[in-house]
């Protein structure tokens, strides 16, 4: 491989993850080479904009954490290297301002951080004629009328991801959807049952796609378990469909019933996932085994993988780093209530 063009691996690496560079480093040749350059050197911009004017900005290595702060020490650092974009916006109308920073990294992945309860059209016009947008975060429940623009983001095709408050939650066309719950009070909302039910008429919209849940998401796990559990019955026993009660008695089924209704994936079947929906960017610091849960007997194509991050009370001592969710992790779907983060594949 050493005869092949740098372009190649300026392409390769700009596609992988940190933990991946790492990896590569140890090769030999000119691969691990250009690996390590890139290891090293990789770094993400942050900006904070308000009324107009980016009041905040700091360039920081993705290995190192080095920081670079001052106008001077940015200008001059490599601009290939910094893949990784962050505006974070109080106000969704500085679309002029946003322009300059994005044309002053061409090759970043894009991220913006929505501070506001509302967004302007301009902005996004602006956010739709971007390629290299990747993530939109939502922190404050938006208006109406910013949410059907929104839309109008969510039908241009280009948003890879929304992270959203639980109460803010739109569109099925993401690639990943993150919900974050970090509220001190009860979760009041059923997103992700809807999305589940969404689910179960619409899978082939949904395949391939990812739903994360973070924070407080003991609520959120309880509509994931009661809708496996239903389906299973369902699917299991089909002649109590409609009966009266039965929904009583999904919800007092609780830690047995999640036992039953997921099974454990095999060695096999985890590579299948990562092979065909790269299931290895999806990570842990002390994960769960890969459970499935099937939608119709005999369909392997109407399946939802699901794995967890065990609590801190069940934690590895020494572990350090974040690992993949397969077959040889911890088989108790029952410690999914004390979790803090979880993950659904939908194929």
């Amino acid at each position: 491989m050493n005869g092949i063009p740098i372009v190649f691996y300026d392409r390769v690496f700009s596609g992988l993850y940190t933990h991946s560079l790492e990896e590569a480093i140890e090769l030999s040749g000119t691969f691990g080479e250009r690996a390590r350059c890139a290891y090293l050197h990789y770094a993400g911009y942050e900006s904070i904009v308000e009324n107009n004017i980016e009041i905040f900005r700091n360039l920081s290595y993705d290995c190192s954490g080095r920081i670079l702060r001052t106008p001077k020490e940015i200008a001059a650092f490599p601009k290939k290297f910094v893949r990784g974009l962050t505006i974070y916006l109080k106000d969704a109308e500085n679309k002029n301002v946003c322009r300059d920073i994005v044309k002053r990294f061409p090759y970043a992945m894009c991220r913006f951080i929505l501070r506001s309860h509302s967004v302007d059209e301009a902005w996004i016009h602006f956010a739709c004629s971007l390629r290299n947008l990747k993530h939109i975060v939502i922190t404050k429940k938006l208006e109406d009328d910013s949410l059907r623009l929104l839309k109008k983001l969510v039908d241009c095709g280009n948003l890879l991801e929304l992270q959203t408050c639980k109460d803010a939650c739109e569109g099925e066309q993401f690639e990943d959807l993150v919900i974050v719950n970090d509220d001190d009070g009860p979760w009041e909302s059923d997103v992700v049952r809807t999305i589940l039910k969404f689910w179960t008429k619409n899978s082939a919209k949904l395949r391939g796609k990812n739903l994360f849940v973070r924070g407080k998401c003991k609520e959120g796990v309880k509509q994931l378990e009661e809708f496996v559990i239903h389906r299973k019955l369902f699917l299991t026993f089909p002649t109590l469909a409609g009966m009266p009660g039965v929904s009583y008695v999904i919800r007092r089924l609780s830690v047995l019933g999640i036992q039953w209704a997921l099974k454990r994936c095999s060695k096999e079947e985890c590579d299948s996932i990562q092979k065909y929906y790269r299931h290895h960017h999806i990570r842990f610091w002390n994960p769960s085994c890969v459970y499935k849960c099937e939608q119709e007997k005999e369909r392997e194509d109407h399946r939802l993988y699901i794995s967890f991050e065990l609590s801190e009370l069940t934690q590895e001592i020494g572990n350090k780093c974040e690992r993949i969710a397969n077959h040889t992790g911890p088989d108790h779907p029952g410690l999914m209530r004390d979790t803090r983060r979880f993950h659904v594949l939908f194929a």
